[in-house]
């Protein structure tokens, strides 16, 4: 599954992507409810390819998204996308693990009207 991680001003970390105030990394209890087939298929062709622009153009989204409702220390500085994997019938010596997919830096370009939908 996949979680979308920002980091606030003032250090605090919250989830941009579903305006929450909280992150968890925790496995949601039916994963196909956790998004739609688009966005789903969106993290997943982009998942190849950490190089690939549209994680750019996805970053400058979270960061203008967040952004036009929030000022001073509640702006986004910094957002994430991890995917968490959970494996099933784990050979011994093995774990789950967490990568990331992406990291960016919220610049003063990344201001203006968002137009994606999150759901």
């Amino acid at each position: 599954w996949y979680v979308v991680k920002g980091i606030r001003a003032d250090g605090v970390e919250v989830d941009p992507f579903w305006r929450r105030d909280s992150v968890s990394f925790a496995k949601p209890a039916v994963l196909s409810e956790t998004m739609n087939i688009r966005w789903r298929e969106f993290f997943f062709r982009l998942q190849r390819d950490k190089r690939d622009p549209r994680w750019a153009s996805f970053g400058r989204w979270l960061c203008r998204a967040w952004n036009e409702t929030h000022a001073g220390p509640e702006r986004l500085d910094r957002a994430y996308v991890y995917f968490v994997e959970e494996t099933t019938r784990r050979p011994a010596g093995k774990t789950d693990g967490t990568l990331t997919l992406m990291a960016h830096r919220c610049e003063d370009a990344d201001q203006g009207v968002a137009s994606a939908s999150r759901r």
